[in-house]
């Protein structure tokens, strides 16, 4: 059983984080608009991605959500992506990222048709400089916490704390020309919305312009899991 206590060291370490320029708990935020819950109130536009008690439901068709591309939110050095999602596996599908399938994107998660999970990011939007994938595969209907961290000497992927992949040729810095963050699909320079939907459900999403140490990572994950598993 979750505290009181245990709830608000929870929002101390997510909300008061001066390195937190993303912050969605999709289980509370409904509507066809909201604006995020960190310190820059980023607002983000919905198409279709009903809201549910655990989350948002995206239907692989043609939902996704749109954060915008404040300064906040390109990213030029270390920083840590983080989601916990429930996927349907068997369709390769763009999770969430600052681009998307068809052009290289400032950072990207990517599920393959195999539940293989990959964590990208680009330079200058013509190819990758860091491409991480997974070394075990996701499966259907089972809610799994997603990190990629990248501190400019090493760029790491974890599944539920475990580090399941990493690359030591991280990108520098990070190509965002005027694309958008995006959850639930990919997003052109355009800014239009392209094909490779998620499926089934995401419930928060945090970002952070900073490395998280492992043991910040394990803090998260054990913090909000009893939301999940």
């Amino acid at each position: 059983m979750v505290t009181t206590l245990e709830r608000i060291a929870d929002l101390e370490s997510f909300i008061l984080d001066p390195y937190l320029v993303l912050y969605l708990p999709l289980y509370e935020l409904d509507g066809a608009s909201f604006m995020s819950r960190d310190a820059y109130g980023h607002l983000c536009t919905v198409t279709g991605a009903g809201w549910r008690p655990n989350g948002r439901y995206f239907d692989g068709v043609d939902d996704i959500i749109n954060c915008g591309n404040a300064v906040s939110l390109q990213l030029a050095g270390a920083m840590t992506a983080e989601l916990w999602i429930n996927p349907t596996i068997g369709t390769a599908s763009d999770v969430m990222g600052k681009g998307g399938n068809g052009e290289y994107a400032a950072f990207l998660f990517q599920l393959l048709a195999t539940g293989q999970l990959y964590f990208s990011q680009s330079v200058d939007g013509a190819s990758w400089g860091t491409s991480i994938g997974s070394t075990v595969n996701l499966s259907s209907n089972t809610w799994f916490h997603i990190v990629g961290v990248s501190d400019l000497t090493i760029a790491t992927l974890y599944i539920n704390t475990v580090v399941r992949g990493t690359d030591a040729t991280p990108a520098p810095s990070l190509w965002n020309a005027s694309v958008s963050v995006s959850v639930g699909a990919g997003i052109k320079p355009s800014n239009q919305a392209i094909g490779n939907y998620f499926t089934n459900y995401i419930g928060e999403v945090r970002i952070y312009n900073r490395a998280l140490t492992p043991a910040e990572i394990m803090n998260n994950y054990l913090a909000t899991k009893w939301r999940y598993c």
